[in-house]
């Protein structure tokens, strides 16, 4: 019976073998292709197609780069999400885009905060009005880049939401970690209102929520300057008085000695521009519903110098301006004035 049995034992052996083979084979084949992607989104500039003949996407391109994908692709018109900045790249593609006889349409987002409801208003009337082929971009063509891609195909494609929203994944290189993760909670914030509202999903509908409906969480706030409002006078100590009206559809938590909740910061600029001093209010215990108010004081040292002086304020949530939401800052100009001698002396 032993004698019959022992043949069987090779074959079992041989088949444990076999299948750890296949599994290794498997996680080296698939760590081999997901390198493989890796260096071809380095090379290629993680260039794609999003709709074909309508619509592709790309990290910053060199202009030598840009041309030959203008020319492979046919691009009438080139979408820039990283806004205007001062840095060499800027002038450098629209030097480019000029010397194609194309189009640049510049949409300021960032990667590592939801977009501003403008902002998007503006991307969605680009990608109405524009001449097409377009060419999307961001810096590494991965977030922000995925983010409008996929606004594309939802508003414009019959795909499908899911595999529309999959343009902001890390098959892209994008990856729900730390502040970019923004870029899917845009997504999130769509779904939530369809889910309270109980509206199945459409181009409409989510044309209605971009354009209406959208807002990025608490981050919206309007502020105006309480007292005073005439002028200062030199070597009297000064405080500001403004009140901030919470114009969101989310309440407002402010935090006692954190800068967790919202807070402003507020600048003071003296005659010659220079800044006179930085801080911060709101450092308290309070929550602010949606339409509702808080008055915030703001302690100035007294101005040394008479001339014109600039206040400007700003409301800020997890180290982030309201302004980059497209709130307005509170920007009061004020003079500091020589006390008048009383008379007789």
């Amino acid at each position: 019976m032993s004698a019959l049995s022992k043949p069987t034992e090779p074959k079992k052996s041989q088949g444990r073998s076999l299948v750890r083979f296949v599994i290794a084979g498997l996680i080296l084949g698939s760590f081999l292709a997901c390198v493989a992607e890796i260096v071809r989104m380095a090379g290629w500039r993680n260039t794609h197609v999003v709709v074909p003949g309508r619509v592709y996407r790309s990290a910053q391109l060199k202009p030598a780069q840009l041309e030959a994908y203008v020319n492979k692709h046919g691009i009438r018109t080139v979408v820039n999400l990283r806004g205007r900045p001062f840095d060499d790249w800027y002038p450098a593609q629209m030097y480019a885009t000029q010397a194609l006889g194309i189009s640049q349409e510049d949409v300021t987002t960032s990667a590592n905060r939801l977009p501003s409801p403008g902002e998007i208003r503006r991307l969605i009337e680009v990608f109405d009005r524009s001449d097409h082929p377009l060419l999307l971009h961001c810096q590494q063509g991965a977030d922000r880049t995925g983010m409008a891609a996929a606004i594309y195909q939802i508003l414009y494609t019959d795909a499908d939401y899911h595999a529309a929203v999959w343009q902001v994944s890390p098959r892209y290189g994008h990856f729900r970690v730390h502040s970019t993760a923004a870029m899917d909670e845009f997504f999130d914030r769509y779904e939530e209102w369809l889910d309270s509202t109980g509206e199945p999903h459409s181009a409409a509908a989510f044309r209605q929520w971009t354009t209406t409906v959208y807002a990025p969480g608490p981050n919206q706030g309007r502020i105006e300057l309480l007292w005073p409002t005439g002028p200062a006078e030199v070597g009297r100590p000064l405080v500001f008085t403004v009140r901030a009206y919470n114009t969101s559809r989310e309440p407002w938590h402010f935090t006692a000695g954190s800068r967790a909740g919202i807070n402003a910061r507020y600048i003071v600029q003296g005659p010659d521009g220079k800044v006179l001093i930085t801080d911060r209010a709101g450092y308290f215990d309070r929550t602010v519903p949606p339409g509702g108010h808080v008055d915030l004081t703001l302690p100035v040292p007294p101005p040394e110098r008479a001339g014109p002086h600039r206040l400007y304020v700003d409301l800020e949530a997890r180290k982030v301006s309201f302004t980059q939401y497209g709130s307005e800052a509170l920007i009061h100009d004020w003079d500091a004035r020589v006390p008048a001698r009383p008379r007789g002396r």
